[in-house]
């Protein structure tokens, strides 16, 4: 019977050191604001061969792209929505 209370000891000792340790203590901030997208977002398609990347300021809809070809040469504007509006 005595082995049966030293293991039962031990379980819950080691149960309750796990909880204590993987709770936030007192002292700590709570979390933040999840983190929101930034003013550029990126997003590349293709192969690695030939892939076209683009590149969107969130902040004024300015838009670029850039091809991977040996031909290509800088960033291509491709304007914004303000300044390229959706035809009806």
């Amino acid at each position: 019977m005595s082995r049966v209370w030293t293991a039962a000891v031990a379980v819950l000792a080691t149960v309750s050191l796990f909880v204590s340790l993987t709770r936030p203590g007192t002292a700590q901030p709570p979390a933040g604001i999840p983190a929101v997208p930034g003013r550029y977002q990126t997003q590349a398609l293709g192969s690695n061969s030939v892939s076209t990347v683009f590149v969107l300021d969130t902040h004024t809809g300015q838009t670029w792209y850039r091809q991977t070809l040996s031909s290509s040469t800088g960033w291509s504007d491709m304007g914004s929505a303000k300044t390229h509006p959706e035809k009806p």
